[in-house]
């Protein structure tokens, strides 16, 4: 209540307006040094060239799909390249481990806990 009787004031709104812009600006300023230099485009954004911005003398790359701890980021959100690449890798260690199958000597026990693992 005591707030809405000194924004009345033009002097005091004023004060008030300058504070939230100081704020504001800040916080934008902060976000802009803590984001990473590489971004997500947004989905169903077509990258251009000549549109990619610039941060602190570096610019930011457009990008269709990046890797972002072991996980493929893509521009449309899909994960279907993420599973596909996870597949592809287990399907390669399941083929290096093709002798270990074929072995006979090697117990069923043993076997099963690479597998496991």
């Amino acid at each position: 209540m005591g707030q809405d009787i000194s924004l009345r004031n033009p002097k005091s709104f004023k004060n008030v307006h300058n504070k939230v812009e100081q704020a504001v600006t800040h916080q934008r300023r902060y976000h802009q040094e803590t984001s990473p230099v590489r971004q997500q485009p947004r989905s169903g954004y077509t990258p251009h060239p000549a549109r990619n911005k610039k941060r602190l003398d570096q610019f930011l790359e457009n990008v269709e799909d990046f890797k972002y701890l072991g996980s493929v980021k893509t521009i449309d959100g899909s994960c279907s390249k993420d599973i596909k690449m996870r597949i592809g890798k287990a399907k390669k260690k399941m083929i290096e481990l093709n002798n270990v199958w074929k072995d006979h000597n090697i117990p069923i026990e043993l076997k099963l806990k690479l597998l496991n693992v």
